[in-house]
């Protein structure tokens, strides 16, 4: 209840935009760490991804066997589905 009252008022927590809606007060508030937590597993996750593409991408022209070469583009794909997904939290 006391969490309500606090982010129903009508100025914005520390880290927040005067913008933003009230609903996302517990992403951008920098006095909890939940929002912080979120935006840096978010992060790490974009790099990884785009390391591991960037990495299969290098690997492509050594690749000689059909099949696995087939393969190559569902597994981009996927990373770069991950990479969106991840992307989606900023």
């Amino acid at each position: 209840m006391i969490l309500f009252v606090y982010y129903g008022a009508s100025h914005a927590p520390k880290g927040c935009g005067s913008s933003i809606s009230s609903i996302y007060y517990n992403l951008c508030d920098l006095t909890t760490v939940w929002g912080v937590v979120v935006e840096a597993v978010a992060a790490a996750g974009v790099v990884t991804s785009f390391i591991l593409f960037v990495i299969l991408m290098a690997s492509l022209p050594f690749v000689t066997d059909k099949k696995r070469k087939g393969m190559v583009a569902l597994q981009a794909g996927i990373l770069v589905c991950t990479l969106g997904l991840f992307g989606l939290m900023h």
